[in-house]
Formats: structure tokens, sequence, C-alpha cells
């Protein structure tokens, strides 16, 4: 009987090694808020060339004008960040020969900074995988919206 006993948890602990996946490194926990250096940069042609810069406190195209995001918009734009896990995305997700079709976004929080440009030509731009990047994308227009009006930060769409 204590022959019988050894081999099944042998068994049992040769079978749990194999069928349990190998552990994972941790992730870091990512803040619940953002840092007092966040800021977005979000290059877009659309109809209009439009630039974000909250790094340097500006917007603009043909014309700079200041722009200072709310505590409010901070957090809107940081939670989109983090839902879209802009972080851990490759840089280059593509380029497409419309520049209307092509978005270049730069994040900096907490001291770390990462820059994705993404177009909407490709197959990826219009999968699943795409939709955070997206939904990221509409909040920082919807955020200029709410500053300058329905024509302003919507690109094409803008306004219609």
């Amino acid at each position: 009987m204590r022959c019988l006993v050894g081999a099944t948890l042998l068994l049992a602990v040769h079978t749990a090694s194999c069928t349990s996946p190998p552990p994972q490194a941790a992730r870091p926990t990512e803040p619940a808020r953002p840092a007092e250096d966040f800021a977005v940069r979000l290059d877009y042609k659309g109809c209009n060339y439009e630039y974000l810069d909250t790094f340097n406190g500006t917007f603009g195209g043909t014309m700079t004008v200041p722009f200072i995001l709310s505590a409010e918009e901070r957090d809107t734009l940081f939670a989109a960040v983090m839902a879209a896990d802009f972080f851990e995305r490759p840089a280059d997700l593509g380029t497409g020969k419309d520049p209307s079709n092509n978005f270049k976004l730069e994040v900096r929080n907490a001291g770390r900074r990462h820059t994705v440009k993404w177009t909407a030509e490709s197959k990826w731009g219009q999968s699943e995988d795409a939709l955070p990047l997206w939904h990221l994308q509409a909040s920082i227009f919807k955020v200029l919206e709410n500053h300058f009006g329905p024509d302003r930060g919507g690109g094409c769409n803008s306004g219609k």
C-alpha cells in the first residue's frame, strides 16, 4: 500500500507539472490616476492637419493656440490610454498611402514614454485588436470637440 500511495503522489505531481502553464512574469501594476508628467501628442492629417501637444500645452494646425487639459480630461485620456494597453503596443503598426488615414500618438506617464503609429488602411487597423486605439483616438477627439466645438478635433467627420 505504501508503494501505491507514493506512485499516486508522483503521478499527481508529474501530471500537474505537465498540464499547468508556466508562471508568467507579473506586469507592473499600472497607476489608477495619471502622473504629474502625463501628456499626449497626437499628429494626424485628417481633412485638416491638426496637432495636439499637451507636452507643450498647444493645439494647432494652420494656427497654434494654447491648450491645457482639465483634471477630468487628463483622467479620461489616461483611462483610455490604459484601456488601450498603449505602452505594450508595438511602435509601428503601419503607415498608409493616404496621409489622412495615418495617426501618430506619443504618451508620457511617470517618466515612461511610448509612441505608436497606425493607419486605418491596414487590415490590422480594421481588426478587433485595433479597437482600443480607435477608442483612445475618439476620446482625444471628444476632448478637442469639448474645447473647440464640433468643427475641431474630428478630422473629416467633425460637425457632421
